[in-house]
């Protein structure tokens, strides 16, 4: 946009600044009129961790390594065709005919089925499990039963069952309907949807034993009126830790059950997602109805991330957690200003609308935006260690692989980085841009927004600085970075500001 020709440019007085550092990262917690320019209200898809702007988080097809000896030696899956998968667990199992090791990938699908797959052979094909079929997504572990690695599946409906490789399904009678469950000190310890404030737990070496008795099963009462349901239950750090709607109770579990005993610790302002809640190294990390917090065994400490605003009138019942080499992942609503962005449906309860990646020593954070996620799951063990997601795309559904490329599958993600509107410390002149110089080595667009009009600028990638010269007046100004490829490198933006 061009100023008319009455504007006496030669009376303009000039300063140029240094537009952003953008390693200053996401601030939406404070109102985008006070912000320094130095943060952005948003940005998703980019990675600011360096100073500069680069390709965020992508997610591509799974490649799985299957050779103990030959990395090289790897293979896709072939998935299901016509089903839409919502969970997949790793089953290992060691097979004692022939004294080998072995990983499942095991797939549960919208119809209730089962598939697995060996990820340590070179078969790519998914194998029903004949006689599994679940109403709804189960809770899954695994657990040495006499001698035998033993997948263990329950659900609210369903029940408990149990699975071993080249055997048929045992249906298990007389347990509880859980809910949540781990292992701690040989017993298994579930929260159920029946008694939503009790603790049940089995009996020693016996997971599928939850008979009452003293030498059998058990359960442990938490009866105050403040903590609400007993949801997650976690072994950490020697204790058992019970995660409640509004509490976290620490259990000392070890021994004769009669000298198991309760210790309440934290009290939340918010209720706790009881899926989200990850066992990260030294700490444990989840997600509640006001923002992400760390919990060391003792006490909760909220993280200062900056987007506890975008938190607000959210639904997070399906948001999940896990954690893999130094990250937390989390798929989570968060509630954006403005519209929707790519494939990402709106006011779909069932779908997370983002991914969001914290390194939990350093606290640096990307956000994946656009996507209709339904599940995150890990799959790690020697050979491979994969963060994965179940992304539901115009009806189709896929399984997908966390990296780093800025692609979703063959297709780049839109990249914002958001400048807050900012008067430049002068709220009663208006504001003259007349130069725009930045270096980007992939092709990107300047957009500046002058007082709720806005104005796109393209800039092809290359060495060196490049620079526009809009001539775009207003009062509060913002200057935006937008990518839709990938191998972005957008550095040093300045901006040579006139005021009239």
């Amino acid at each position: 946009m061009f100023y008319d020709n009455d504007i006496n440019l030669k009376n303009v007085s000039y300063q140029r600044k240094k537009y952003a550092s953008f390693s200053n990262g996401v601030n939406s917690d404070y109102d985008e009129n006070l912000l320094p320019i130095k943060y952005s209200p948003l940005t998703y898809n980019f990675n600011f961790n360096d100073g500069s702007l680069r390709d965020g988080i992508g997610m591509s097809n799974p490649i799985f390594r299957y050779s103990e000896n030959f990395p090289e030696m790897t293979k896709a899956i072939k998935w299901p065709e016509s089903e839409v998968i919502t969970g997949c667990w790793l089953y290992r199992f060691w097979d004692k005919d022939l004294g080998d090791d072995r990983a499942f990938l095991i797939a549960y699908t919208v119809s209730g089925n089962f598939y697995y797959n060996n990820l340590k052979d070179s078969s790519s094909d998914m194998i029903q499990i004949e006689g599994l079929n679940f109403k709804e997504k189960p809770r899954v572990l695994t657990y040495n039963i006499d001698g035998v690695d033993t997948l263990i599946l329950v659900s609210k409906n369903d029940g408990m069952y149990t699975w071993v490789y080249r055997q048929d399904p045992i249906k298990v009678d007389n347990v509880p309907l859980i809910k949540s469950m781990c292992v701690h000190y040989e017993r298994l310890f579930v929260t159920t949807f029946g008694d939503n404030r009790s603790v049940w737990f089995s009996d020693n070496l016996n997971p599928t034993n939850f008979n009452i008795g003293s030498r059998d099963g058990g359960f442990i009462e938490l009866n105050d009126e403040y903590g609400g349901d007993s949801n997650k239950v976690i072994s950490f750090d020697g204790y058992l830790y019970i995660f409640r709607d509004f509490n976290i109770a620490r259990v000392s579990a070890f021994g004769d059950q009669q000298d198991f005993s309760v210790t309440q610790l934290y009290l939340s302002n918010g209720r706790i997602y009881d899926k989200t809640v990850s066992l990260c190294g030294n700490r444990v990390m989840y997600l509640a109805s006001d923002g992400i917090y760390s919990f060391n065994g003792s006490n909760s400490t909220k993280i200062n991330l900056s987007i506890d605003k975008l938190f607000d009138g959210v639904d997070n019942d399906y948001a999940v957690g896990a954690y893999n080499e130094g990250c937390y992942y989390l798929i989570c609503k968060l509630n954006y200003p403005g519209d929707k962005v790519m494939h990402e449906t709106q006011n779909q309860r069932m779908y997370n609308n983002t991914l969001i990646r914290i390194n939990v020593n350093t606290g640096e954070m990307s956000i994946l935006r656009g996507y209709n996620f339904v599940d995150l799951f890990l799959i790690k063990y020697h050979l491979n260690s994969e963060v994965m997601v179940s992304v539901l795309d115009m009806g189709l559904s896929r399984v997908l692989v966390v990296d780093n490329s800025g692609k979703y599958i063959d297709e780049p993600t839109p990249k914002v980085w958001n400048s807050p509107m900012s008067d430049f410390g002068y709220p009663d002149k208006y504001k003259l841009i007349r130069e725009i110089v930045v270096e980007t080595s992939a092709d990107i667009i300047i957009e500046i927004v002058a007082d709720n009009q806005s104005y796109s600028y393209r800039l092809k990638g290359k060495n060196g600085y490049q620079s526009i010269r809009p001539y775009v007046k207003g009062k509060k100004i913002a200057v935006n970075f937008i990518s839709n490829t990938i191998g972005n490198k957008i550095s040093n933006p300045n901006i040579v500001v006139g005021y009239l």
